[in-house]
């Protein structure tokens, strides 16, 4: 499916699908999204009084719900992730396929979204900074801007420069296929159910945050042995942000490297996930992943 994307003065559904958040960061939402000509909705009851997420599965399911059925919107972005995507799934199962595509918007705990909009419905979806990201300026400019040009239609074509990671993906060459992947935690939840990811002939993007390195080499292991790192068509790793107590980089440096030089597909590194660079990335969408001595992903026709 070829995306449709935005014109000014279209509307983009604002929901809460998983973590609480600051309310006070839902007017820094409308002025930014007004900047860049577009319109704010709100679902309802955004926030309420449960104790781990924005509000009770039902009302944040409900807020999903109205915002997927909306006859006028365009675009669902999430205010932020945190937890509790994955609760929603069963409540998304019982809804027929909406009949107007929409972009789904966000990463980290969205991850769980992008994977069944993207399996389910064969949706594209845009892995990006969440809303309250962008709008309290906690990611780089270039990342706000791309997200901006790209939801607006303004590249010809989006591109995404990429640095190799190991001797394959210097060798000059083209991979046409899409992408999948997010937040590798998430994307472990997702085993053994109906929305498991399927990575067979994809690239297989992964990011994550706040887990130690063994974590890390132990959710790949088990990705592996699984059989979901076989058949994959490169690997595009992004940021695997650590707590500043907790740093090591060396030692997170060194699984990846392990796991880069164990899987024999070109691997490269991506400005994508926690931290500051947050680059745009469309998922289930025909990519062009150009290899060699300047690689780069762009987005295909």
């Amino acid at each position: 499916m070829k995306p449709a994307f935005l014109q000014t003065g279209d509307i983009v559904e604002i929901i809460a699908p998983a973590s609480k958040f600051d309310p006070l960061v839902l007017d820094k939402i409308q002025a930014f999204l007004n900047q860049w000509g577009l319109q704010a909705r709100f679902a309802d009851e955004l926030m309420g009084e449960d104790l781990l997420f924005a509000n009770t599965d039902a009302k944040r399911f409900a807020g999903l719900k109205k915002a997927l059925e909306n006859p006028d919107s365009k675009a669902i972005w999430a205010v932020r992730g945190g937890y509790g995507c994955a609760r929603l799934i069963p409540h998304l199962d019982q809804l027929k396929k909406p009949s107007r595509f929409k972009w789904m918007m966000g990463f980290s705990d969205i991850t769980a979204l992008h994977l069944y909009f993207n399996q389910k419905w064969q949706w594209p979806t845009l892995h990006c900074p969440s809303a309250n990201q962008i709008a309290g300026h906690l990611v780089s400019e270039d990342s706000i801007k791309s997200t901006q040009k790209l939801l607006l239609g303004q590249y010809h074509p989006y591109t995404i420069e990429l640095e190799a990671l190991n001797e394959l993906a210097k060798t000059s060459g083209e991979i046409i296929s899409t992408v999948t992947g997010g937040n590798l935690c998430v994307l472990m939840t997702s085993l053994a159910t109906n929305w498991q990811i399927d990575t067979q002939n994809k690239i297989l993007m992964l990011e994550d945050v706040n887990e130690e390195p063994y974590r890390i080499d132990r959710m790949l292991n088990q990705l592996d042995q699984a059989g979901l790192l076989k058949g994959i068509k490169a690997l595009l790793l992004g940021d695997f942000t650590q707590p500043d107590k907790k740093r090591n980089d060396s030692e997170m440096q060194s699984v990846l490297t392990s796991w880069v030089n164990r899987l024999a597909v070109p691997a490269l590194s991506i400005k994508v996930g926690h931290s500051t660079e947050n680059l745009p990335l469309p998922l289930a969408v025909n990519s062009c992943l150009t290899l060699g001595n300047s690689p780069h992903i762009s987005l295909k026709g």
